[in-house]
């Protein structure tokens, strides 16, 4: 497996993509928790950072507390 940030690509791609299904089923705080363990693997990771703003940006709108 290839390694991405020093950590299995695979782990990085497999909290990315679920967190999008979170996000994409309104499912906010579950899609936070993902986005930002990628960015704890990968700090530099433009994409996760992109997709938390997002997802942060539309859980405040939901008006969700939490």
């Amino acid at each position: 497996m290839k390694m991405q940030c020093g950590v299995c690509k695979a782990a990085v791609s497999g909290y990315y993509r679920r967190g999008e299904a979170y996000l994409a089923t309104r499912k906010f705080e579950e899609a936070i928790k993902d986005f930002l363990q990628v960015k704890k693997l990968c700090p530099r990771n433009a994409d996760a950072i992109r997709k938390l703003s997002e997802c942060r940006r539309q859980w405040e709108r939901s008006g969700s507390t939490g």
